[in-house]
Formats: C-alpha cells, structure tokens, sequence
C-alpha cells in the first residue's frame, strides 16, 4: 500500500548510480495535492477495480513467491501455516503519550 502511495523510498536510477546515495525518497505531502478533475473522475472510475487487483494479488501465493524476497516469502508461509494469532476483534491500537 505504501508503496503505490509513493510514500517508499525508491531506488535511483542506472543514470543516478554515480551518486553516492542508494536511494532517492518519493516526494510526499500531509496536505491535499490539486489535480484535475477529470483525471480524479478516472481514478474514482477504475479505484474498485484498482482494489480487487491488489486483493487477487495478495492471495496469490504464485505471484507473492514472485514478487517477495526469499526470507520475507518463507515468513508469510509461516504465518499461513500457523495461523492467525488473535482475531481483528481483538486488535486494538494504543497511543503511548510521552
């Protein structure tokens, strides 16, 4: 999700590689961004479509296997085979206050 936010860091490109950092932050914003609204009305359009994608995609252990690193796929099976470890009633979200 983050990632198709553009909130991640992205990696520079080959014509990049000469800087001597790896990797260049998406630019990110905390406020709403203008855009016309015409391309809003198409992204409205296709945004439930957009979400079952990302659904079909995440239960797709073939595509994850793909698509994931190595150690971070063998997690996810391990996750899967044991199963949950508490139900989304019980999740619940704190604040530390300092």
């Amino acid at each position: 999700h983050i990632l198709v936010q553009g909130s991640l860091p992205q990696p520079k490109t080959k014509k990049d590689s000469s800087a001597s950092d790896k990797i260049n932050y998406a630019p990110v914003t905390l406020l709403p961004s203008a855009m016309p609204r015409a391309l809003f009305v198409q992204a409205y359009a296709i945004q439930q479509y957009f979400n079952l994608l990302l659904d079909a995609m995440s239960h797709s252990a073939e595509f994850l296997e793909h698509i994931l690193p190595t150690q971070l796929f063998k997690i996810h099976k391990q996750v899967l085979k044991e199963g949950l470890a508490q139900s989304c009633l019980e999740c619940s979200v704190s604040v530390k206050r300092g």
